[in-house]
């Protein structure tokens, strides 16, 4: 009977120790979950903490309002000085002589180029920007204060009436000993594209005033002026600059 006790005894001492070992286990593994959590807290805290340290405080909708409010208000404060401003410099004449001739202008039409930055009289504009179809020109009135975009190909006469010319495509002119050769229109249409967009224009003739003479431009003239034939018909152009961007 006492050997029966004994085994029971132990085998009771073993199943209890079991039972505190499993619970013990359970307890542990609480206390490592609850021992993560808290952990993440503190890292989510310490994030926040350095946030509100490093950066502004959180804007909220109403102060986001204000802020917007305060730009308009400035804006509205100074929308019409600045559309006076832009108003007054498109129609300004700016200079009142030719930066060409440097006459002093006689009559109310000049010429504004914002390319070479040149106030011009009509007949000048004709003569230096003639071959430089791709500027951007503006046809000035001194008087009446107004100003409107020119074409390339449009140019104004002594009539002070704009008609339309026909414009080469620039190439460089070939030197010659008599130093007679000037850059023409000849007859055959040609498309330039450039990065400021497309042009039609004439192909490029040199004309010889000591012969009166006229030869087309070759296709090693084009290429010697930055420009890509890009077909074989070479009645299209295109700039080496536009050709990069590809």
């Amino acid at each position: 009977m006492s050997e029966e006790k004994d085994q029971a005894c132990s085998s009771a001492k073993e199943s209890n120790a079991a039972i505190h070992k499993e619970i013990s286990s359970v307890i542990e593994t609480k206390l490592n979950a609850i021992k993560s959590m808290a952990a993440l807290e503190r890292q989510q805290q310490q994030y926040q903490e350095t946030l509100n340290g490093s950066c502004l405080p959180p804007i909220t909708a109403t102060e986001w309002t204000k802020r917007t409010e305060k730009q308009v208000e400035k804006w509205n404060y100074h929308r019409e000085a600045i559309h006076a401003a832009v108003s007054h410099g498109s129609r300004s004449t700016g200079s009142q002589k030719c930066c060409s001739c440097r006459l002093l202008f006689s009559s109310c039409w000049m010429i504004t180029c914002t390319d070479c930055k040149h106030y011009l009289y009509i007949s000048c504009d004709r003569k230096l920007l003639f071959t430089s179809p791709f500027h951007k020109r503006r046809l000035l009135n001194a008087k009446v204060f107004s100003s409107e975009t020119l074409l390339p190909k449009a140019f104004v006469n002594e009539n002070d009436q704009q008609s339309l010319l026909s414009v080469p495509v620039p190439v460089f002119i070939p030197h010659s000993k008599e130093d007679d050769m000037s850059l023409i229109a000849g007859d055959k249409s040609v498309i330039v594209v450039t990065i400021g967009g497309r042009y039609d224009l004439k192909s490029a003739m040199f004309y010889r005033e000591s012969s009166n003479s006229s030869v087309e431009a070759t296709i090693e003239d084009y290429l010697a002026a930055q420009l890509c034939p890009a077909a074989a018909s070479d009645t299209t152009y295109f700039f080496f600059d536009v050709l990069q961007l590809w």
